[in-house]
C-alpha cells in the first residue's frame, strides 16, 4: 500500500487540507517519511519505522489529475500493512506497533469511553 494522495505537492488531496491558508500545505499523515536505517522507539512517542533507501522507485500518474501529471514514488511513501489482515478482511488495514505506556493508556481510554 502506497500513500500517493499528496504526491508531488497535490494541494487538493484531503490529507493536505489546512485550516490556515497562510501556512504551506503539509500532509497531515506525515508522508513522505524520511529514510531510516533502524526502527527507533523514543520514550512517550510513536516509533519511527525502518525505511531503507534501496533505490527502488516507480512512476505513477497522480489520482484525479489527468494522465499528464506523473511523479516518482519510493520507500518514503509506503504505508505499513499486514497482507494477511488485508486479505482476511478484504479491506485496507494499516498496522503499527503501540509499545509505549502512553499508547496503551490512549487505547484503553478509547476502548472504554462512553457513547456520544
Amino acid at each position: 500500500m502506497v500513500h500517493t494522495h499528496c504526491a508531488a505537492g497535490n494541494g487538493l488531496a484531503l490529507c493536505m487540507k489546512d485550516l490556515n491558508p497562510t501556512l504551506v500545505a503539509k500532509c497531515h499523515k506525515g508522508y513522505p517519511r524520511e529514510f531510516q536505517e533502524e526502527t527507533t522507539i523514543c520514550e512517550n512517542d510513536y516509533p519511527t519505522y525502518r525505511r531503507r533507501n534501496n533505490g527502488q522507485t516507480f512512476t505513477i500518474c497522480l489520482p484525479n489529475s489527468g494522465p499528464n501529471i506523473q511523479t516518482i514514488i519510493d520507500n518514503r511513501c509506503v504505508v505499513p500493512y499486514s497482507l494477511n489482515l488485508c486479505h482476511s478482511y478484504k479491506a485496507h488495514i494499516n498496522v503499527e506497533v503501540c509499545g509505549s505506556v502512553r499508547a496503551v493508556k490512549y487505547i484503553h481510554k478509547y476502548i472504554y469511553k462512553g457513547g456520544d
